[in-house]
């Protein structure tokens, strides 16, 4: 395996124990992956279009999505290596906080990765938007 292929494993590994703990409401391992100066961008056509920062503003958008949802989870379908991202494509699921309406929506999250731990992420609506952030395309070359 090249150095290239096992950073790439790296990544996406990183990654996906990220999503496996956040599912589990493991948030000491979720904190320990991220860079306490992280950038969160929540999606531009949303209610709450802003960038957080740091920790806190993780935990503050987190919690910002929450008061909308009873429940919600990003669940992974796809993670592909782009070099210094990570793209997670994805459903998210849950069920709305005051109709208790069952909630599931495409999505996708750029992780954006510095020395094994996620410096920011962005989330979009559509694969057309995160692959464009991540500097891919979605056509064949």
């Amino acid at each position: 395996m090249t150095e290239e292929a096992h950073d790439a494993e790296e990544r996406l590994a990183l990654v996906r124990k990220g999503y496996d703990a956040l599912e589990r409401g493991d948030w000491e391992t979720v904190l320990s992956l991220i860079d306490p100066e992280i950038e969160v961008h929540s999606i531009p056509e949303g209610p709450d279009p802003d960038v957080y920062h740091g920790i806190a503003g993780l935990l503050e958008n987190y919690g910002k999505t929450a008061e909308m949802f009873g429940e919600i989870h990003f669940v992974p379908d796809e993670l592909i290596d782009a070099g210094e991202h990570v793209i997670a494509f994805g459903r998210l699921v849950g069920t709305g906080k005051a109709s208790g309406a069952p909630v599931e929506a495409s999505g996708a999250h750029v992780w954006t990765l510095r020395n094994n731990k996620a410096i920011r992420v962005r989330a979009f609506m559509t694969r057309e938007q995160a692959l464009e952030a991540a500097g891919l395309s979605d056509e064949p070359t």
